[in-house]
């Protein structure tokens, strides 16, 4: 049974779980009003109960009835209209100002009349539909959720791999290695990680590797390669075997006794159970050296089952696993000399002589009528040999241009053919696509909102997730929460991680062509997203997610002139007076044509508004205005470049949780914006100013960035009221200091961490003048930040000097990043850093360098750092052998002439300046800084020269960069 304090909005669901939760909390104590409804109100949320499981069941149908897709679509969009009518009865009953100026003096009255309206909508559901019979049975057994939920049960659903997926599978154990591209360098390296160290004792321990990467890159025809190549290595048994998504482990042991040619009937072996069957392959291996591939595992259980059968019986046995998901592959690498194959899409020239091979087997190349169309194939195609091969097939029989576009603009909307290649290719991502859970389901086909090659920033993605209602509101932490649903994502090979960070997180994220043409097809399917101005027309039923990324097809017809409104209105067909029910709209592009002024109040249902990407001549930009004082729905906004004044109605919008004015040209804020009071998030450029009055926004939880110097005493003084702020970041931008702002400033951030509740996790201050110090002094250094600081993870103060390092900065034991600049930097400063177990980033600048040189100590010191950037000035620096085992990433600034050393230890001979690096195992980046401040350029030349020779011979080979 669902949980409804757990419920979300989702794609196959829609909102029929929220629905539930409001239409629950339409009491009688809170509305006395509605008495006279109130058992249509509990007879609405037992209809909509139901409905919404029957949906969540049809959500798993692979391939439902077209009589289901419309009952589906059409339950979905009176899901949307009754939540839009109790909406609009919730925020009436508030008395709004705006919605009383409106004239919603009967508005009891027009939430009976909808009431009504969706019970009787809900009744005239046509009945000719199989659907309906499952509804009437569902409705009699409302009450026995036992009996539910096996009534909840839509007729075909999908088990395990469909037929076309086992085939092709079949088909890419039997390729012919001479049609392989690419293949090769793979192939080579998975040989040698399960052969090297042969010869030695480590020869007889069972060896596991598994190949990992998103589906379509060829990971079963690569273990069938390696299998081939490696079967003749004296195995005494092998097989090759299935699992699929839905595994049936009993089926599986008894395919790996049948593929090891065991005396044991198939017959037999089926009457065996589980735990009969493992200890049967267990026996069975006792003595013998075998060969396995595990082919297509999706779970850590179904592996963990297969591999206590497969055991290591200390016979030089060998396993290959082929995944898509990283978790399955980790768990492989916890085997005993396991390892991780990560498969990577092909190159631009193996993918390019792929294609070409199979598109034009008769000739030599691409002719040059299809030179152009062609890249873009490949570009679609991503490197990815299944997309390469199921399109070669679709274009090797059309000739001209005209016939490639159509196949190409077929991918992300068209209908495509049920026999063609490329729903063959659907089909095999939709395995993916199917064994996500609900939530991960929406999340990402919300995805498909984005430009094609659009770089996704992390915090704006998962941002816009709790904003669309996509993520429980169970979650201790819903940012948490999403950062989570991101990493999965990533985790199941879907979304490409981009901009790595020092803690091991992807800033941002692409989705690959092939995947983002597979979730804007689902998108259209479930009516859940869509791309105003594309080229397949208009949605046939309503959208609740639109996308404008293309206004050519604006500027090419006669309402070219109108406003962002007008565009959209025209392209859904709607009329004149009509509002548009989007929940969400994204702008992405840039335009000349366009009217200047734009009017949201059509799109009364928004809960994210997002222009961050929408591109308005600069000229104009003063002109622009934005209106979004009827949004009162709206919980996310973001805006592309704007002059002042130009956005009208934000304090309107009383249940914003996310504004971000960052790229917006505000130089001052509506003075009463601190009646936001479900503000949770606020970014905003480092020169804009905020009013008095932030200390009743308790609610906030981000705030980047501050203009401290033209912030009032009474602003900074009120930032140390805000008890659940988590990251804070003040710009100081004046070339002149005011000393009592700095102090309040200090005094608050103090405050921060001493409310009680140590929420504090970041802390950021910029200075924009660096010819301007900003020195902290003495008695700020005090004891008692150790407490305020209790559970600081970034300390950001690099444009804030320090005497020396706190002594209570070594007490901070929650701290991963710290940017930080001393004046006074010597071996107990460095010590104290030291203590921090852990740290992973570390960016010191120093003013005066010891004369004694700094040392990094053995093995008890800085143990998780990842980037270290310090300056080297006037001595060097020790890195001692154990020291920083977990550094990848170095950066050093030379700034003058290093001296000569002469120093007896072996670790560090005389020679001039001395660069040892090679006991940095996991060392894979070097930067360095080479400033113009050396006496000649003979000293810079020395400097780089002897940092070379030590990156070359470090056994890793380590990038280089010097500047």
């Amino acid at each position: 049974m669902v949980n409804y304090n757990k419920v979300i909005e989702t794609a196959a669901g829609g909102n029929l779980g929220l629905l539930v939760t409001k239409l629950a909390s339409l009491t009688l104590d809170k509305f006395s009003e509605l008495k006279a409804i109130s058992g249509n109100i509990d007879l609405l949320k037992e209809e909509v109960e139901i409905l919404h499981a029957v949906l969540l069941d049809l959500s798993n149908e692979e391939d439902p009835s077209h009589q289901q897709k419309v009952w589906k679509n059409k339950v979905m969009e009176l899901s949307y209209d009754m939540e839009d009518a109790i909406d609009e009865f919730d925020l009436a009953s508030t008395k709004s100002h705006a919605i009383q100026e409106a004239g919603a003096s009967n508005f009891i009255e027009r939430a009976v009349q909808s009431v009504q309206s969706c019970i009787e909508r809900i009744k005239k559901l046509p009945s000719d539909y199989v659907i309906n019979q499952k509804i009437q049975s569902l409705r009699s057994r409302i009450d026995l959720s036992e009996e539910r939920h096996k009534g909840l049960k839509t007729g075909r659903q999908s088990e395990g791999t469909s037929n076309d997926a086992i085939a092709i599978r079949d088909l890419a154990q039997y390729a012919d290695p001479a049609g392989l591209v690419g293949i090769d360098a793979p192939r080579e390296d998975i040989f040698r990680m399960l052969t090297q160290g042969q010869g030695n004792g480590s020869s007889t321990q069972r060896r596991v590797v598994a190949i990992v990467g998103l589906g379509g890159l060829g990971k079963t025809t690569l273990a069938q390669q390696v299998y081939d190549k490696i079967a003749a290595e004296g195995f005494t048994c092998k097989t090759f075997v299935t699992v699929s998504r839905n595994p049936d482990i009993h089926k599986i042991l008894i395919d790996i006794m049948v593929g090891f040619k065991s005396s044991d009937k198939r017959e037999d072996l089926r009457q065996l159970d589980r735990q009969q069957l493992t200890e049967k392959v267990r026996e069975y291996i006792q003595e013998k050296r075998y060969l396995v591939v595990i082919d297509d595992v999706w779970s850590v259980d179904a592996w963990k089952f297969i591999e206590a059968a497969l055991y290591d019986n200390s016979r030089g046995s060998r396993i290959i696993v082929t995944t898509r998901k990283n978790d399955v592959a980790e768990e492989c690498r916890r085997s005993r000399n396991g390892y991780v194959y990560r498969l990577d899409p092909l190159g631009d020239v193996e993918a390019e002589q792929l294609f070409i091979a199979r598109a034009f087997p008769h000739n030599k190349g691409c002719p040059p009528n299809l030179d152009e169309v062609c890249r873009k194939v490949l570009k679609k195609c991503g490197g990815s040999p299944l997309a390469i091969l199921t399109l070669s097939a679709s274009l090797a029989n059309k000739e001209t241009a005209d016939e490639w576009e159509q196949v190409l603009d077929s991918l992300s909307y068209a209908v495509i053919d049920e026999d063609s290649d490329v729903n063959l290719m659907r089909r095999i991502l939709s395995f993916s696509y199917y064994d996500l859970p609900q939530h991960l389901r929406t999340c990402l086909l919300y995805m498909s909102i984005f430009p094609e090659d659009a770089v996704i920033k992390r915090k704006r993605l998962v941002n816009r997730w709790i904003a669309q209602g996509f993520i429980s509101t169970e979650a201790r932490s819903k940012t948490k929460a999403g950062e989570h649903y991101f990493n999965e994502l990533i985790s199941r090979c879907l979304i490409q991680p981009l901009n790595i960070s020092y803690d091991g997180r992807a800033r941002a994220c692409k989705v690959h062509d092939t995947i983002l043409d597979f979730i804007k097809h689902k998108s259209k399917e479930e009516s859940f997203v869509a791309f105003v101005g594309a080229q397949e027309g208009r949605p046939k039923s309503k959208v609740r997610h639109l996308s404008v990324q293309d206004f050519e097809i604006f500027t090419q017809t006669p309402h070219s002139a109108g406003s962002l409104w007008h565009w959209v209105r025209t392209w859904l067909g709607l009329g004149e007076h009509e509002v548009c029910p989007a929940r969400s709209l994204t702008v992405s592009g840039r335009t000349e044509e366009m009217v200047f002024n734009h009017d949201f109040s059509r799109f009364p249902s928004l809960r994210v508004l997002d222009l961050e990407d929408f591109d308005l001549p600069f000229m104009h930009l003063g002109d622009t205005v934005i209106d979004v004082s009827r949004l009162f729905q709206l919980k996310y906004l973001a805006t592309g470049q704007l002059h002042a004044k130009s956005i009208q109605g934000i304090v309107n919008l009383q249940y914003l949780e996310t504004l971000d004015l960052r790229n917006c040209l505000l130089d001052e804020f509506p003075h009463d914006i601190y009646k936001l009071k479900h503000l949770v998030r606020l970014f905003i450029h480092n020169h804009g100013i905020l009013p008095s009055g932030i200390g009743e926004m308790k609610a906030l939880e981000e705030l980047k960035c501050i203009n401290a110097d033209g912030s009032s005493l009474e602003f900074l003084q009120e930032l140390g009221c805000l008890a659940k702020l988590r990251s804070v970041s003040v710009c100081l931008e004046s070339d002149s200091r005011d000393k009592e702002k700095e102090l309040v400033l200090i005094s608050s951030l103090h405050k921060l961490g001493m409310n009680g509740r140590n929420n504090l996790e970041s802390i950021t201050v910029v200075n924009e003048y660096e010819s301007v110090d900003v020195r902290l002094d003495d008695s700020n250094n005090d004891p008692s930040w150790r407490d305020a600081l209790l559970n600081i993870r970034k300390f950001n103060m690099k444009d804030v000097w320090f005497t020396e390092v706190p002594g209570w900065m070594g007490s901070l034991n929650h701290i991963e990043k710290i940017e930080l600049s001393v004046e006074h930097m010597g071996q107990k400063d460095l010590d104290i850093l030291a203590e921090l177990r852990r740290l992973l980033y570390l960016d010191l600048y120093f003013e005066l360098y010891p004369a004694e040189g700094l040392t990094f100590r053995g093995t008890t010191t800085f143990q998780c750092l990842k980037y270290l950037r310090i300056p080297c000035n006037t001595a060097w620096t020790k890195l001692t052998i154990g020291s920083l085992p977990r550094l990848q990433h170095l950066q050093i600034d030379l700034s003058e002439d290093l001296p000569e050393t002469d120093s007896d230890d072996e670790e560090f001979p005389p020679s001039g300046f001395f660069f040892y690096i090679g006991h940095l195992h996991s060392l894979t980046q070097v930067h360095v800084k080479i400033h113009h401040s050396f006496k000649d350029d003979k000293n810079e030349e020395a400097a780089a020269k002897i940092i070379r020779d030590a990156v070359n011979a470090h056994p890793k080979k380590p990038k280089l960069e010097i500047y």
